[in-house]
């Protein structure tokens, strides 16, 4: 989940720096609102883990958090992919 965030954070930054349009488009605002999400419940992850252990499960409300995250996600890739093929 960490290489993820990572590597979505990069691709972020080479997009911003590649794009020609405005910083503040709706797109973007809704990238970056799902860009949040994510690293929300990467947090959420992580304190589980600091205060329960590596070996530990993660509570059902993190996971359910966390799926929402990542379908939010999904729905604004999906989206930012249409707009490039039909505008």
């Amino acid at each position: 989940m960490t290489l993820g965030m990572i590597f979505d954070v990069t691709a972020i930054i080479l997009m911003i720096k590649g794009a020609k349009d405005l910083v503040f488009s709706l797109h973007r605002l809704l990238g970056y609102t799902a860009e949040i999400a994510m690293a929300v419940s990467l947090f959420m992850v992580w304190r589980e883990f600091a205060r329960k252990g590596l070996n530990s499960t993660i509570s059902s409300k993190v996971i359910r958090i966390t799926k929402i995250a990542y379908l939010w996600w999904l729905v604004i890739y999906i989206a930012g992919s249409l707009m490039v093929i039909w505008l």
